[in-house]
């Protein structure tokens, strides 16, 4: 709907991220998080805290992704 590089899908993909992380499916959280990443690094600067938070948060899931590998 608002396509690829949007606030909303950037934000949809956390959501579902979220989800993901909370049924302890890591690694799909880590995949949607890194979508919604990359979103957001292509329309805000990497100063903004936006953008810092969710760096915070692909580098969470991707350690228990990890872990849940091992």
């Amino acid at each position: 709907m608002f396509g690829e590089d949007h606030i909303q899908t950037a934000s949809s993909h956390q959501a579902i991220a979220l989800c993901y992380y909370r049924s302890k499916n890591f690694r799909k959280a880590l995949e949607s998080q890194e979508q919604a990443h990359n979103v957001l690094k292509k329309l805000l600067p990497e100063t903004n805290p936006v953008v810092t938070a969710s760096k915070q948060q692909l580098d969470l899931y991707f350690k228990l992704s990890v872990q849940i590998e091992k």
